[in-house]
Order: C-alpha cells, then structure tokens, then sequence
C-alpha cells in the first residue's frame, strides 16, 4: 500500500515536466518565429506612433473647432429714461418711460473664417504664425427677469407711446455694450483666443507660436 502511494506521489511531478517541456518548445518557436521576421524585414509587432499631422489643412480644421474657447461674456446694467419732454406741458401731453435693464454681452473672434492663406508654419524653425480676424461682440442677451420700467409718466391727455419701451430697451442694449467696448471686453476676448490657441499649437509640437489680429472694422468690433 505504502508503495502504491509513492507512485501516486511522483504523478504531479512528471505533468509538471511535461508541461514545462511543452512551455519550452513554445518558447523557442516564437524565438524561431521573430528571427525570421527580423530577417525578412517584415514589420515591427508593435509599430511606432504615428507623427502628428500639422499641416496648414488640419491645423485650420483643428483651429475652427476652437470657436467656443474665444467667447467671454460680461453682464452690464443700466438705466435709461427715454421720452418727449413738453416742458410745462408734460402734465397735459408729456410721455416718459424709465427703466433699468440689465444683459449679457458676449465677445468673441470668428475662427470659422480662417483659411490656409492664414497659416504660415516654418518647420526649420518649428515656428508656426496665424492671422485670425478680429474680435467682435457675438451677442447681447437681455435678463427679461430682471430688465423692467419701474416708471412711467404720461400727460393727462394722452395714452402714451406704444413703441416707447421698446426704444427705450434699444437705447439700454446700445449704452450697456458701449460701457462693456469701454472696459476691455474686445481685449479680452482676443486674450482668451491668443492663450487657448498657444496652448493648444504648443501642445501639437511648436516651439514658437505668433498670433496676430486684424484691426476691427469700427469702434465697436
């Protein structure tokens, strides 16, 4: 009994050799395998990265997809008294409105219209240079919730301008984008587009990065 025992016993040993004679010839037929390769010049197992493609088409591409980041905004409030002014005769036919308005105003630069001719890139230098159109407002979103006429004056005989508020919204919109123009709202924006296009050219591989601006058509962008 004792003896059948230690046959049993050496068992797991020869399947140990076994499979580690199998692992070995496996081995050696992968090595075999990889020293032909090598030799008949067929490609790598794992082939190396490919190089990022700058040329001026992606570079645009890549440049349009941006637009979101050139976009600030900045929120003005103003009041605005607008109306006919009949001097002593405003009790009997004078119509005044005053109202308070507040919005949202955006900037921003236009990269949907950057073409190649924009693009200049030196690759001896590893130097790219973009021309980008100038920033401009993008849009004025008036707060309804908070804009309101928090008075109104109008003559005994008379009912009053219908159109009056609406004109009176128009002078609030035009004085609220002048005080945002005046605070550096363009500058601004033309700053958010330069830093997230230096980041992202510099990101590519460029070692110097040229942004540059056209001037504004007016004074308003």
């Amino acid at each position: 009994m004792a003896e059948h025992t230690r046959r049993i016993a050496w068992i797991p040993v020869v399947v140990l050799a076994v499979l580690l004679a199998l692992v070995l010839v496996a081995l050696n037929g992968i090595r075999d395998t990889l020293s032909t390769a090598t030799e008949q010049g067929l490609p790598e197992l794992i082939a190396p990265a490919s190089e990022i493609d700058r040329s001026g088409a992606v570079i645009v591409e890549s440049v349009r997809s941006l637009s979101e980041l050139s976009t600030v905004e900045v929120v003005q409030s103003t009041t605005v008294e607008k109306g006919e002014d009949r001097g002593w005769l405003d009790w009997a036919a004078g119509d005044r409105i005053f109202l308070f308005a507040v919005a949202g105003i955006s900037a921003g630069v236009d990269l949907s219209d950057v073409d190649e001719g924009d693009v200049t890139i030196d690759e001896e230098a590893n130097a790219i240079s973009l021309r980008l159109p100038a920033p401009s407002i993008t849009s004025i979103e008036v707060d309804n919730d908070q804009t309101r006429v928090y008075d109104r004056d109008t003559g005994l005989f008379t009912q009053g301008n219908a159109d009056l508020e609406r004109s009176a919204r128009l002078a609030a919109e035009e004085l609220m984008v002048d005080a945002a123009l005046k605070a550096g709202l363009l500058d601004d924006a033309e700053k958010a587009t330069s830093d997230a296009l230096t980041q992202f050219l510099t990101a590519t591989g460029f070692d110097d990065v040229d942004i540059t601006f056209d001037e504004p058509d007016d004074s308003r962008g």
